[in-house]
């Protein structure tokens, strides 16, 4: 997991071709302009999710996601949300992929 400011990005991490893609559609985005939904940026190589939600509080029996095919960029355009993290190696499987 990676966490950093978008203009700060870069120098965190080496950055793909995708996932630079990826990130200069966000540094370009006007989320004003936004209606939920995907918007393709690269075909279905690189996408976007527009999501609009009330976060879930907080508690204990939150669940975990892992990807082995996608990358995830959370990036959160106004609002506040509570995200958590854990080593892979330390998660059990519920829902196999």
């Amino acid at each position: 997991m990676l966490v950093a400011k978008l203009d700060q990005i870069a120098q965190q991490a080496a950055v793909s071709s995708r996932l630079r893609k990826g990130l200069d559609f966000l540094r370009n985005l006007d989320p004003q302009t936004l209606e939920p939904g995907t918007v393709e940026i690269d075909g279905r190589e690189v996408y976007a999710m527009i999501q609009s939600y009330t976060s879930r509080p907080v508690t204990n029996d939150a669940r975990f996601e892992a990807h082995r095919k996608y990358l995830d960029i959370q990036y959160l355009a106004s609002g506040t949300e509570a995200m958590g993290w854990a080593p892979l190696d330390q998660l059990a499987v519920n829902v196999p992929y």
